[in-house]
């Protein structure tokens, strides 16, 4: 059966969430799931016994969390040796699905494009896949400074303002899909390497 990590970086939980919505679609589908937050003790050695790998992290203020792009500059080889994925979880990429007006969306848009991009500089790692996720505005959990920035990031993107509760932008039923081709992908190229 073949191995995946699945491991995660996240502030308020979604992009926690996200994995473990990945790792159950890949679970049903026969393959072997293990879910890490990038800063477990026990991740690095989960990715060296991975045949393959789901990399989730979220976006904040426009950048990825540090200890997921440290873990993926560390693990950087490890990853290019194996079919690995990114999955971007970002407010942004709300604004880019569901902005106010298409110039709206073009401008949210670019904006994702230019933080994966940045990603992937700071890192080196070019994934087989990857995929932005539109993520959450979690308002109640912010504090004030945050809470103010992103009121203001979502009423320029044409997405709800109102601070008092939280906002899932996320599609999980295209997550849902994307995670079955991907299990299916990933089964098949395991079914090629298998003597038969």
């Amino acid at each position: 059966m073949k191995r995946v990590g699945v491991f995660y970086a996240t502030k308020e939980g979604h992009a926690h969430k996200v994995a473990e919505r990945v790792a159950a679609a890949l679970a049903e589908r026969t393959l072997d799931v293990a879910v890490h937050d990038v800063s477990d003790v026990d991740a690095s050695a989960v990715l060296t016994q991975s045949d393959a790998a789901v990399i989730v992290g979220s976006v904040h203020l426009g950048k990825h969390e540090p200890q997921l792009i440290a873990f993926v500059k560390a693990h950087r080889l490890q990853l290019d040796a194996i079919p690995a994925t990114f999955l971007s979880v970002c407010g942004e990429q709300a604004g880019a699905e569901q902005g106010s007006t298409p110039e709206a969306r073009a401008k949210s848009a670019a904006n994702v494009s230019a933080q994966l991009q940045t990603f992937i500089d700071a890192t080196g790692w070019h994934p087989r896949h990857v995929r932005p996720i539109a993520g959450a505005f979690a308002f109640t959990h912010y504090n004030a400074l945050v809470r103010w920035v992103m009121k203001r990031i979502a009423k320029r993107e044409g997405l709800p303002t109102d601070t008092s509760r939280d906002y899932d932008f996320t599609n999980w039923t295209a997550l849902d899909e994307f995670s079955r081709s991907l299990a299916e992908e990933l089964k098949g190229s395991s079914e090629r390497a298998s003597p038969h």
